[in-house]
């Protein structure tokens, strides 16, 4: 039995998936000083940019992660979070109302 040309194939060709990270120029150029330093050895295979950063992901410890989040906090998060903490404790009060109280120093952070 002959398979006519119009006959869909059983199987999905698998797609070559790849994942690429967007790096500043600086960030770049690092990657390749580290392994060009790495890779002066004698014995041995060359040492790929993947391993590199494989490896500096598994040195990133919780405290890393936190200094982290604590630098992308903006003025209005800290805002936030003052506020939240003062309706916590004192009640329900207008954001505006709790900001117009700091400007006229009636509570002090």
């Amino acid at each position: 039995m002959e398979q006519s040309s119009d006959a869909k194939p059983l199987t999905k060709p698998i797609k070559k998936v790849s994942a690429t990270a967007k790096f500043e120029k600086e960030n770049f150029k690092l990657l390749n000083q580290l392994k060009e330093k790495a890779n002066k050895k004698t014995f041995g295979r060359r040492i790929k940019s993947m391993e590199l950063i494989m490896l500096g992901l598994s040195l990133i410890g919780d405290d890393h992660l936190k200094d982290l989040q604590e630098k992308s906090r903006s003025e209005k998060d800290f805002i936030d979070e003052a506020f939240e903490k003062y309706v916590k404790s004192h009640g329900k009060i207008a954001k505006d109302e709790f900001i117009a109280k700091i400007i006229r120093q009636e509570i002090t952070l």
